[in-house]
């Protein structure tokens, strides 16, 4: 299959006990134009040519391939992404506080005790 990538994205959890997705070795079957993007940036970690770069200097490259690893890259949007969810879940998060199901579990509600004990069975 890496005769056909134009880009590949690591982005894995790897050990040092398990072998590599992509060895230096695997760069041949690459096309020249290909791009490895490593996300997770694991220095001789699950792709054995990744080594941490910084934005100022991003790219190398290796066997011709050109690499993409720059160290932490999932921090360099964090108000952004956390902006995005927030969108995503508060319309949910309001259908439940609106539709009731959390009255259910209330003690208090505007300072007032509220709390019904179920009866079992």
């Amino acid at each position: 299959y890496l005769q056909d990538v134009d880009i590949l994205v690591n982005s894995v959890d790897w050990y040092p006990d398990e072998p590599r997705i992509i060895t230096k070795a695997a760069l041949g079957s690459l096309k020249g134009t290909a791009l490895i993007l490593d996300i997770s940036c694991d220095k001789n970690g699950a792709v054995e040519t990744c080594v941490p770069t910084t934005w100022n200097d991003p790219v190398y490259k290796v066997n011709g391939i050109t690499h993409f690893c720059v160290s932490n890259l999932p921090s360099a949007i964090p108000g952004d992404s956390s902006t995005h969810l927030s969108g995503m879940i508060v319309p949910h998060v309001m259908k439940v506080a609106k539709g009731g199901e959390l009255n259910t579990g209330l003690v208090t509600r505007d300072g007032e005790y509220v709390y019904r004990k179920k009866p079992h069975g």
